[in-house]
């Protein structure tokens, strides 16, 4: 989109500019990709620099689909799965689809809900206050980033194949999901 969202002044530019030509030239040497973010104050002339971690792709061919998510996720994934065990949890999946290029970006997972149900033997995910943070994503995103499946855990000795109760849940959120045009994405974390 081309549209105009908001309109940024000239010593505004002209400032971040220079930060940023500053940054290339004392990173671009450095063995790993960065990811910084700088906000400027106009009223009092602070500029705070914020750093973030930048985590290994892993892309993932799953039908006709490509997945792409990180190592930084990944290992979300499993401490969360570890501080359950030997119970079972699990979320949902944040993310968006490339419908062009087939892939969808898995961006975050969120924990149980508070109202969830897990046990070694199965997990039932809960509902209380999910669609809130769901809809505060998608505003914070305009609208990119929302909802795209659900992940769970199985617990240590079990397979991190789909039990006959996951694939009923899968081909319910297919259906579901279609009724959009969009694929049905769920993760289970295993041994």
């Amino acid at each position: 989109c081309r549209d105009l969202s908001t309109v940024i002044s000239l010593e505004q530019i002209s400032i971040h500019a220079g930060i940023l030509a500053q940054q290339i030239r004392t990173t671009y040497k450095k063995p790993h990709a960065a990811l910084k973010l700088w906000l400027s104050d106009p009223a009092n002339g602070k500029i705070e620099a914020i750093s973030a971690a930048v985590n290994k792709n892993i892309k993932q061919k799953v039908g006709e689909f490509e997945v792409v998510w990180d190592t930084g996720l990944q290992k979300k994934i499993q401490h969360l799965r570890e501080s359950y065990l030997p119970s079972e949890t699990g979320g949902v999946i944040i993310g968006y689809y490339d419908l062009t290029t087939k892939k969808i970006y898995i961006v975050d997972i969120l924990p149980q809900p508070e109202d969830s149900q897990g046990d070694p033997s199965g997990f039932t995910r809960g509902t209380r206050e999910l669609s809130d943070l769901i809809e505060t994503i998608q505003a914070r995103t305009a609208g990119i980033v929302h909802y795209i499946g659900e992940w769970h855990s199985h617990p240590d000795q079990n397979s991190a194949r789909p039990s006959a109760a996951d694939l009923f849940q899968l081909s319910h959120l297919a259906i579901e999901l279609d009724s959009d045009g969009l694929p049905a994405l769920m993760l289970i974390a295993g041994d």
